[in-house]
């Protein structure tokens, strides 16, 4: 675009000047790199538009106004540069934090619970198993009753970089709120969820050595295609995890269940 204005500037004598279609390659090296390659850009547009009028056969009155409108047009071009990427920055910003824990950086309970109704749907189409983990922190209460909250603060956080750690990229973790965590398995089977929920609770256990007395029970519904809705997932693998609780914390317990009927979703 940028050539097609340089040519169309010399063509007619400098006669049609045509800067605003300039922005549009500015504006769009701004918003999808970022604002120093746009700032790159539009030192580019400027210098298009200096060079357009040094070829053309317009004379003008002094021989500095070709450099001065080229430095005007420029410190626009800069502007609507840095305007496309902080708008760009502020709207993934805002859609962080929509889908996002503040705390931890993991998918909130709201976003958990639209991603994993789209997992629900895949598993219907292509009959595939789905698991459910929910984990809790045992003795969670006592730490910032002792401690302060600064300290329950870094333990949540402790275990969240431990989950993504030990997750794999097409697993969903989640924070549900307050010390309770939740990971959704998709196409994994009894032995693959078996493998995951044991790396996934030692990971968690591990990061919360450094807290006393703090360690995480863990629940695992493993569910057989067509899943339930994910509310009825969770319910099931909170079940499981008040059961590891019973047994003295630090437990995991899994248990498989039944598939669900199609117009249960």
């Amino acid at each position: 675009m940028l050539i097609a204005l340089f040519l169309i500037r010399v063509a007619s004598g400098a006669e049609f000047a045509f800067a605003s279609l300039a922005l549009l390659p500015v504006m769009w090296t701004a918003w999808t790199t970022g604002r120093q390659a746009g700032w790159l850009m539009a030192l580019l547009a400027s210098a298009t538009w200096i060079a357009g009028d040094l070829a053309s056969d317009r004379a003008f009155s002094k021989s500095w106004v070709p450099w001065l409108n080229g430095l005007v047009h420029g410190l626009m071009y800069a502007l609507v540069a840095t305007l496309a990427a902080e708008l760009r920055a502020l709207l993934l910003r805002e859609h962080e934090r929509a889908v996002r824990d503040g705390l931890t950086g993991l998918l909130n309970r709201r976003h958990f619970l639209e991603a994993g109704a789209l997992e629900v749907e895949r598993s219907h189409r292509h009959a595939g198993p789905l698991t459910v983990l929910f984990l809790d922190l045992d003795r969670f209460k006592q730490l910032n009753d002792s401690q302060g909250h600064v300290a329950g603060d870094e333990a949540l956080k402790a275990v969240a970089r431990a989950l993504s750690r030990s997750a794999r990229t097409t697993d969903l973790v989640a924070r549900l709120g307050g010390d309770e965590f939740a990971v959704m398995l998709p196409e994994a089977d009894r032995d693959a969820s078996d493998r995951a929920a044991r790396r996934l609770s030692q990971a968690a256990n591990a990061a919360l050595t450094v807290f006393p007395g703090l360690s995480a029970s863990v629940g695992v519904a493993c569910f057989a295609s067509p899943a339930p809705p994910v509310a009825e997932m969770l319910r099931a693998a909170d079940a499981l995890m008040y059961r590891a609780k019973q047994a003295g914390g630090g437990a995991l317990v899994a248990e498989d269940f039944p598939s669900s009927r199609r117009d249960a979703v």
